[in-house]
């Protein structure tokens, strides 16, 4: 076997492991709420390893996507406990990823590290975009019509809203076509989020966490051990979270249609996408105009990097003074 060269070896084991895993300065100051960004990688490590094994029984196709997701749940070993965590496993990764974005927000990081809050947005949206395709993957009768309402404001697209419907529909309608390219940009996207978090990553590092309140603190310790042990804790709280929802309450966060095989003559008397969806389709709802919805909604997302633009003016340099251990 051949083995690496010598600079790449240094560079992965001095530049990337020791600089910013083993030995990357952390402030003291930092609490729990701070492993919500580990929590976040761990949660889609999560999907990504029960996703490719459902893709092993899963069947992309109309007529037998949910015939096959039953069959998972009823005949293949632990099929069951594999669906529930995947099921799952999206709300809570949103639930992590709400509050991490929340404390940020409180901290204002977003006016000291710009790059890091944009990078995240982008994250976010790549999370919402594969969570959406997924949500459409058993072929139910809720998320069937989702995909119709979801898709079809694209028509409102002037010019060439309707082209571009009908390229992702694969034809004049919701249909096989649609449900295969979901699932093949379902399957690409994880891979794409977990580079974009490396960027994420990186540009954390640039700068530094931000501290509670912007306090400046002058005492720095090494990441390791210390906050290994606060990590380890919150991993723990999830799990804990995890096995209420996989094992007591597996169907508490969806709806009863979700269970109802996708039919196209029968339209649901209330179409309802997941919790984490409920304030953009809000957006949707409060104009009968769906431009205006649409309108809206893409304003709701852009003036996530427009704040990102106001610095905060009381913001003061830091004073780096490491304590290596």
């Amino acid at each position: 076997m051949k083995q690496l060269p010598k600079s790449i070896k240094t560079y992965i084991i001095k530049n990337f492991i020791q600089s910013h895993i083993l030995f990357y300065p952390t402030s003291l100051a930092l609490t729990n709420w701070w492993s919500l960004g580990l929590l976040a990688g761990f949660c889609l490590v999560i999907q990504i390893i029960t996703g490719v094994w459902l893709a092993l029984y899963y069947s992309p196709d109309s007529d037998y996507s949910f015939i096959t997701l039953q069959h998972i749940m009823r005949d293949v070993n632990y099929g069951w406990l594999v669906r529930y965590m995947h099921m799952n496993g999206a709300s809570l990764c949103f639930i992590i990823v709400y509050l991490h974005m929340a404390k940020a927000f409180y901290l204002k990081s977003f006016t000291a590290k710009p790059k890091t809050w944009r990078s995240g947005i982008i994250l976010l949206l790549l999370f919402m975009a594969s969570a959406f395709m997924g949500y459409n993957l058993p072929w139910s009768q809720m998320g069937y019509w989702g995909a119709v309402v979801i898709t079809s404001l694209l028509t409102s697209i002037s010019y060439i809203g309707q082209d571009i419907t009908t390229w992702v529909w694969g034809g004049f309608g919701v249909g096989n076509f649609t449900l295969k390219r979901f699932f093949v940009l379902h399957f690409i996207l994880p891979f794409i989020l977990l580079g974009a978090i490396s960027l994420h990553l990186l540009c954390l590092h640039e700068k530094g966490s931000s501290t509670p309140l912007q306090i400046i603190y002058t005492q720095y310790v090494d990441f390791r051990l210390y906050f290994y042990l606060k990590d380890m804790l919150a991993i723990l709280a999830f799990i804990y979270l995890a096995f209420y929802f996989i094992f007591v309450n597996p169907y508490g966060l969806n709806h009863v249609d979700s269970f109802v095989m996708a039919n196209f003559m029968v339209t649901p008397h209330h179409i309802v996408p997941e919790w984490y969806f409920l304030p953009y389709y809000a957006m949707l709802r409060s104009f009968p105009n769906k431009l205006y919805g649409f309108s809206i909604l893409v304003i709701s997302i852009l003036i996530l990097f427009i704040i990102s633009k106001y610095q905060n003016s009381t913001t003061q340099k830091k004073n780096y003074n490491f304590i290596f251990n």
